[in-house]
């Protein structure tokens, strides 16, 4: 902000303009200059609609703004001159008293958010899309905590709470302007654990709100009588306070299902519906090897739950007190008839088992982990729905990661009945034996000719063929046999010299031309290979992550983002919108947003696939190489 004073007594009035003089009178007016940033684009995309005006606080320093909107006699229009110091259009207007000032445009909160332009200028009427829920954890008494989180509707919820059960969440997502926040509980069925450290109000405020997750968290008791199992039991209100009003933004239910005060949940009876569940997650190859792990992990399952709920109960601590140290670290022989199901065991295949008993001590395993993920996962508030979509998600990251290998794989079959795992060490063995039973093939000798048979060059050969060749070929008992025999027909040293030479130069030829070959077929292999994965990941439905996107500009050069993204269907005015906003950044913070909105805009088809097609349509194949690059990497 300039200032730019008039009248004869400057020095007096620089003083009593210092810091702390709010509301002092001074005889001299001051005029005050406000440089508009944008004020053409602004002008000339809302036209009449657009109004500027000028707001004050007559506040002191380190108080509350207290805003109030100064009268239009006082203000002068634009001055829109380029020889002003600023170098853009200025609205100046006259005060009498120090105060805090600024300048804004009267117009809709949402042409303004759709503008994107001087946004600095609009802070007091950008909205953000928040949706809230509440989580809860109850002990053995009457006693339980509760968190209540409001987060970004276009964004996850953070994976990490404190609780673990949903008891409440709004359904759609509402608009809140930045400002004071206040959450609170209302029920007459609990009250607040003082004896905890809560308030007893159960009021808590979010004092400066500007679009960033918030969460709070209450410590509660039900009252005498009235602890309750099932039910609705309380109401979370969300409000925005403006001076002395609120402004209701959200109010749900708070409801208990009754598996909030479990320590141990029970397994479900619907054993039917479990049965289905499992039958179709060995049919998505869920159940196969530690794919259920990633499944777990998808659906919100730290590594720590996955192995202290998921695989293994601790045995009881009164085994491990009455044992000495040193017996703790006992392993399982391989030698003996024992096999233990636990995974920490190295040699030993996994089994799923109830029990097993090593010296002494009776270790407890999970007998079905699926069943056990389940069951879990349905108390802590998941649907069958969101169960069911995780389980196909995770098989189609499965089968993009195995197409994206490009080798030969081994066929698993597992029984619906047992459900268990095929080894990974039996599948290695059968594609060893494949490729040994080729190598064989390739270099048997012919008995009448005496010479290799070898292949012609073919292409899509596999790597293992091209490596196999260049090893020797082998020694057998009928090439050693005929090579006694033509031996012992030559008789003189003339003709065993001239036979001799004859057959070091004839099997250097033999040789040159063999590694000349071999090296040509690497080249074509190779190039065969890359061009077989590029058609594969042309075709791809991997989604892109934010991460990789970020990767792909790398490669993206000044010119080429905004062809890129009318390519990808995003407007113009979008387009040039995110070039005003990001050029200071740079362009490949452009390109990156550009990617972003096409994100946002097309879920589904944000794909390698699609992003490849893109791509090769603006001759950008570099940045296609380059993707297809970023996405091994990701998936290696």
């Amino acid at each position: 902000m300039r200032q730019t004073w008039t009248g004869s007594k400057k020095q007096s009035i620089a003083a009593n303009l210092g810091l702390g003089a709010a509301l002092a009178r001074i005889v001299v007016s001051v005029r005050i200059m406000l440089p508009v940033p944008d004020y053409h684009t602004i002008m000339a995309r809302f036209g009449g609609r657009a109004r500027l005006s000028v707001w004050q606080s007559s506040t002191r320093d380190g108080e509350p703004m207290v805003w109030e909107e100064l009268t239009s006699t006082h203000i002068s229009p634009p001055d829109l001159s380029r020889h002003n110091p600023f170098g853009l259009p200025v609205v100046s207007f006259t005060v009498h008293h120090f105060s805090f000032f600024k300048l804004v445009w009267d117009i809709l909160s949402a042409s303004l958010y759709e503008a994107k332009v001087g946004m600095s200028y609009f802070h007091p009427y950008i909205s953000f899309s928040m949706m809230c829920q509440a989580f809860m954890d109850q002990g053995a008494g009457n006693r339980f905590g509760l968190e209540v989180i409001c987060y970004r509707s276009d964004r996850r919820l953070p994976e990490t709470a404190n609780y673990r059960h949903r008891v409440g969440a709004s359904l759609k997502p509402k608009l809140v302007r930045p400002g004071r926040i206040l959450v609170r509980l209302r029920s007459q069925m609990f009250v607040a654990d003082e004896e905890a450290g809560e308030d007893k109000e159960m009021a808590k405020e979010e004092p400066d709100f500007r679009g960033r997750d918030f969460e709070k968290q209450y410590a509660c008791k039900f009252k005498v009588d009235t602890n309750v199992d099932r039910g609705t039991f309380g109401k979370v209100i969300v409000e925005r306070i403006v001076k002395s009003n609120k402004d209701p933004l959200f109010e749900f239910n708070l409801n208990k299902t009754g598996m909030e005060a479990d320590i141990s949940p029970p397994v479900s009876n619907e054993r039917w519906a479990l049965i289905a569940m499992k039958e179709l997650a060995l049919s998505l190859q869920i159940m196969e090897g530690n794919n259920w792990k990633k499944c777990a992990q998808y659906i919100g399952f730290t590594k720590s739950e996955i192995k202290s709920k998921l695989q293994v109960f601790e045995p009881p601590l009164g085994q491990w007190g009455r044992q000495p140290r040193a017996r703790q670290r006992w392993v399982v022989r391989l030698g003996d008839e024992h096999r233990c199901s636990h995974q920490g065991v190295r040699g030993v295949l996994y089994t799923r088992r109830s029990e097993c008993q090593v010296g002494g001590f009776v270790f407890q395993y999970t007998p079905d982990p699926f069943m056990a993920m389940v069951n879990l996962y349905g108390n802590r508030g998941g649907t069958p729905e969101e169960f069911t979509q995780a389980l196909y998600a995770v098989s189609r990251d499965l089968r993009i990661n195995m197409s994206g290998l490009g080798g030969v794989h081994s066929k698993r079959s597992s029984s619906a009945g047992d459900g268990s795992p095929v080894s990974s060490h039996e599948s290695g063995s059968k594609t060893a034996k494949r490729a040994s039973w080729w190598t064989r093939r390739l270099f048997t000798r012919d008995s009448d000719s005496g010479e290799d048979t070898r292949p012609q060059i073919t292409p899509r050969r596999p790597k293992s063929l091209v490596l196999a060749l260049r090893s020797p070929a082998p020694h057998t008992k009928d090439s050693s046999h005929r090579g006694t025999k033509r031996s012992h027909l030559d008789n003189s040293d003339s003709s065993r010299h001239k036979s001799k030479g004859r057959k070091g130069s004839a099997s250097k030829r033999r040789k040159f031309s063999e590694a000349a070959a071999t090296d040509s077929s690497d080249e074509e292999a190779n190039n065969e290979m890359t061009s077989a994965t590029s058609e594969l990941h042309r075709y791809s439905p991997h989604k892109l992550s934010d991460q990789e996107l970020w990767q792909v500009t790398s490669r993206i050069v000044r010119k080429d983002w905004r062809n890129l993204g009318r390519t990808l269907g995003i407007d113009e005015p979008h387009l040039a919108n995110l070039e005003h906003s990001y050029a200071t950044t740079g362009f490949r913070e452009c390109a990156y947003q550009m990617l972003l909105e096409w994100k946002g805009r097309k879920p589904r088809l944000c794909t390698v696939g699609e992003l490849s097609r893109a791509l090769r349509v603006e001759g950008m194949l570099d940045v296609a190489k380059h993707l297809l690059k970023v996405v091994e990497s990701q998936d290696s």
